[in-house]
């Protein structure tokens, strides 16, 4: 029976000195949890302007920082696409004239419905678990994914076999042969040792050490803990050994997740300077005519709450409040859409273009249809991680049966539909727009369809050219 008895592992999820990679991970996770704002992380993130910002200044701005997740936005829509089609994912676990002990995820008693309702010891069911997996393989370079064994008391089974997601930053160190097989891994997890929630909350930061032939664990200070023993195999002939840990991860060139996550960054500390400048505008100056005793008097009356102020006629000047100017933030409220509107519509191009060479005819072609390269990756990676997660359960509950081990196996489909982009503006142009509209809109409402109609095909209206656009067509409606 293979054990691995890690049944109460919590992922370590804690700053430590990481790698440049690691720490390239870390920033995209951040930015795409929102982790980035708290407070404990935000003075990483909203960088301070060391010419005229004074601490406080800082400081002030830091608790008024407002981001908008464009990051997570884009994440979410694309492993969305992938997710949907969760209706046509061929998953087998077993043959029915086998004895793979997965059985049937339509029997409450079988290894594979209790792995369908909750695969990780915590409720979380099969396929929200990939959904969170896509989630991670299109933020990270290379998660990893932990398959836990079941957990043994003697020769009593006290728990089942279950997964875990591993970030990379708690992956320590691995080793590989002259093949690039992975042979040992050295991971960071917290454990928590209470028995009871009255018992102090005490975790303790532990290390795993995984060989081909079993794991240790390890205290902070290098001490053995526990271990216990498995075996993993390549394929059926039970002929070369692999872990119960793996990475998983998208054939992608370049870092995109992070590339995006410092755009996004970008947009951040913008948007932080354009809504201080916005708060500090909204406070006038107020300038007092006088010497320092009648401005002393002034400000004290002032603050006590009096609406009237007494100025010495003998003063030159009279007391007046500064406006000031608008200007910079009119600015840079211009160049923060700008950039917002660049992100989005280069965030897809930015993965889909990672995803694979093209051709010069492929570049021209529309990108809602291109995104499938993206797309058809991402099923494919998943179908590869699912499947080597299978590959190790079945061996867990069938150590001694190899012939059933290639029984249990997933296939995504990859028929993604690509957005109607030339339909969607036709309705559009059909509907609001041509001389048989079916719904006439007000010039505002007019216009939104307009800009709605310029962005899909690639191009920016506003202003002059936008209200010139609609005064021509409620001159000359456009015939249908």
């Amino acid at each position: 029976m293979i054990q691995t008895s890690l049944s109460r592992l919590v992922n370590a999820d804690q700053r430590k000195t990481l790698s440049p990679q690691q720490d390239r991970e870390r920033y995209s996770w951040e930015h795409y949890s929102g982790e980035f704002v708290y407070p404990d992380n935000v003075t990483r993130y909203l960088h301070k302007q060391w010419q005229r910002e004074s601490p406080n200044m800082y400081a002030e701005r830091c608790l008024w920082a407002d981001p908008a997740m464009h990051f997570a936005t884009v994440v979410d829509e694309l492993t969305g696409m992938v997710m949907q089609n969760t209706s046509e994912i061929t998953r087998q676990w077993s043959q029915e004239d086998t004895l793979n002990a997965l059985g049937d995820p339509e029997d409450g008693n079988s290894v594979s419905y209790r792995l369908m309702k909750d695969c990780d010891g915590l409720g979380t069911n099969w396929d929200t678990f990939w959904n969170k997996a896509s989630v991670n393989m299109t933020v990270l370079r290379k998660p990893w994914i932990f398959v836990d064994g079941v957990t043994m008391d003697g020769a009593t089974k006290t728990s089942e076999a279950k997964i875990h997601i591993i970030k990379p930053w708690d992956i320590l160190d691995y080793v590989t042969d002259s093949e690039g097989h992975i042979t040992q891994v050295k991971m960071r997890l917290v454990e928590d040792t209470r028995t009871s929630v009255k018992d102090d909350a005490k975790p303790e930061e532990r290390y795993i050490i995984f060989t081909y032939d079993g794991w240790t664990m390890y205290d902070s200070n290098h001490a053995v803990i526990r271990s216990d023993e498995y075996a993993y195999y390549k394929d059926s002939s039970r002929q070369q050994r692999i872990l119960p840990i793996f990475p998983f991860s998208l054939s992608l060139d370049r870092e995109v997740g992070y590339l995006l996550a410092r755009k996004c960054n970008t947009i951040f500390n913008t948007e932080s300077v354009r809504d201080y400048a916005v708060r500090n505008i909204t406070f006038n100056f107020l300038k007092i005519v006088g010497n320092d005793e009648e401005f002393n008097k002034k400000v004290e009356q002032l603050r006590a709450g009096t609406n009237v102020l007494q100025q010495n006629p003998a003063n030159s000047g009279t007391d007046e409040f500064i406006t000031l100017d608008v200007g910079m933030v009119d600015a840079t409220s211009k160049v923060l859409l700008e950039k917002i509107g660049v992100f989005y519509s280069m965030a897809f191009k930015e993965y889909n273009d990672a995803a694979g060479v093209k051709t010069a005819t492929e570049i021209v072609q529309k990108s809602a249809s291109s995104l499938n390269a993206f797309l058809t990756l991402l099923s494919t990676a998943l179908d590869e991680a699912e499947n080597a997660v299978l590959w190790r359960i079945t061996q867990i509950y069938n150590p001694e049966n190899p012939a059933v081990w290639p029984d249990s196996y997933v296939a995504r489909s990859t028929d993604f539909v690509p957005s109607d982009v030339e339909g969607t503006i036709n309705n559009l142009v059909k509907r609001y727009i041509g001389a048989d509209k079916v719904i006439p809109l007000p010039d505002d409402r007019l216009k939104d369809v307009l800009t709605t109609i310029a962005n899909l095909d690639n191009y920016k209206m506003e202003g002059e050219d936008l209200d010139e656009v609609v005064a021509r067509l409620r001159a000359e409606p456009p015939a249908m």
